[in-house]
Order: C-alpha cells, then sequence, then structure tokens
C-alpha cells in the first residue's frame, strides 16, 4: 500500500486520536522516519490529554528509521519512555520531543537509562517533572531542554 511509503506523518486531535494511533501501529512503516502525535486539548483547555500506549508496538521494530519523535499532549509518557529507551529505536532517534505531557517519575529514570546513542535533541515539558531532572538527563542528548510546568497551562522556563 502507498501508506508504507510514507516518510513523515502528522497526527492532530480530531476526537478520534486512540482509534488512528491503534491502526498506526498495526502496521509495518518501513520508511518512516518522521512522526508527530499532538492534541491541541489538555493543557490549554484542561481536558484530557491523550494516551500513547497504542503505540508502543511501532517502536518494536515496525518503523525501523523512525529518527524524529514529538508527541504533544499525552499521558501517561512512561510507557513510550521505557519502550524507546529498551527498543531497537534508543539507536536510530535523533530528536524527541516529548511535550506539555503528565510525566512521572518512571518516565524520567527510562530516559535516563536508555542507550540513545544517536539522540542529538531531547526536549520535555509538562507537569510531574522532577527538579533534578535536567541533571539526571544531562548526558542523553546533545541539545536537552527541560521545562517543567507546575500546573497546565503555566509556562516556565
Amino acid at each position: 500500500p502507498i501508506m508504507s511509503l510514507l516518510r513523515g506523518i502528522v497526527f492532530t486531535d480530531d476526537g478520534m486520536l486512540p482509534r488512528h494511533l491503534a491502526s498506526l501501529a498495526a502496521h509495518p512503516w518501513p520508511h518512516l522516519t518522521s512522526l508527530e502525535v499532538r492534541s491541541e486539548f489538555g493543557f490549554s483547555l484542561g481536558e484530557e490529554l491523550f494516551d500513547p500506549s497504542p503505540l508502543v508496538p511501532l517502536f518494536d521494530g515496525r518503523a525501523p528509521k523512525l529518527q524524529r519523535l514529538v508527541l504533544i499532549g499525552a499521558s501517561p509518557v512512561a510507557v513510550i519512555c521505557e519502550a524507546l529507551a529498551a527498543g531497537p529505536l534508543a539507536s536510530v532517534l535523533t530528536s524527541l520531543n516529548v511535550e506539555r505531557c503528565s510525566w512521572s517519575e518512571p518516565a524520567i529514570a527510562a530516559l535516563a537509562s536508555g542507550r540513545f546513542t544517536s539522540l542529538q535533541s531531547l526536549t520535555i515539558s509538562g507537569t510531574g517533572i522532577a527538579a533534578d531532572a535536567r541533571e539526571r538527563l544531562a548526558g542523553v542528548a546533545t541539545k536537552l531542554r527541560v521545562d517543567i510546568r507546575e500546573t497546565p497551562g503555566e509556562i516556565v522556563d
């Protein structure tokens, strides 16, 4: 199918995001290098963040060339961070942005312990990021940005 030839995909939340993510992860994407999943809701409107867990099968070999991953408005992110850190994409990813998300200690621990040998840029933001996250993630990527938000919608630099 022509979909398997795509190199980049951008999903925005249209109310059917969970079904789209499960469908995306069910197929091989041999040429996919960039994936963005964005929910513009969540932080700005106080709505629930999307569950990114249906994407996990994609990170275990179904998208072997994925270099750039952007998740905006996801919760929980620990399952994604654990899958990325332990899977084959840890050596392929060059850019990882997980923004406006709900974080936990296991998510930070997974990123900190992963072998991201090609990761050039790591950006994380959202709630639940521990104050020492920047120090713990210091060697994970060449460029690191940690944006700690105490409450949804608050911007802290």
